[in-house]
């Protein structure tokens, strides 16, 4: 995305919050509860995939921290650690933004901030070896169990 490209989507974002908040307070005004989803119905996820959120979300918001010393690689979802990690982070997302009062600040500090710090560390994160070409990491040393063992 270029950067107009990101500044019209979180300009279009922040209207899309704006009205929404506009409409949970009318809603308080005249006494009627937030609509919420029907009895035992899941509310939708904003975004339809795990590369649309980290597109939307995750690289305008940590953009500022730059790209290079192994924290971060453009080939993210080549990477198993980051891709279960932003998928836990996009969930969070998905949840806490329902929360008008504080679900985004929770969702920073007890979610996205200390997963993208792990992702980005440049000494134990997933994209250490990438620097400024993509290359995974070698996988943990395994050995087949006995055909014995329990599990």
């Amino acid at each position: 995305m270029t950067p107009g490209e990101v500044q019209a989507l979180l300009t279009r974002q922040a209207q899309q919050l704006d009205d929404l908040e506009h409409t949970v307070a009318d809603l308080r005004a005249t006494g009627n509860p937030p609509p919420g989803p029907a009895e035992g119905q899941a509310v939708p996820f904003l975004y339809g995939s795990l590369p649309e959120f980290v597109e939307a979300v995750v690289a305008p918001l940590y953009a500022k921290h730059g790209t290079s010393g192994g924290g971060w690689c453009a080939s993210w979802w080549a990477h198993e650690e980051a891709r279960v990690r932003l998928g836990a982070i996009w969930r969070a997302w998905e949840t806490l933004r329902l929360d008008p009062s504080i679900g985004i600040a929770r969702w920073l500090r007890d979610v996205a901030d200390p997963q993208m710090d792990r992702l980005r560390d440049p000494d134990q994160g997933p994209f250490t070896a990438c620097g400024d070409r993509h290359l995974l990491p070698d996988p943990l040393p395994l050995q087949q169990p006995p055909a014995e063992s329990p599990g």
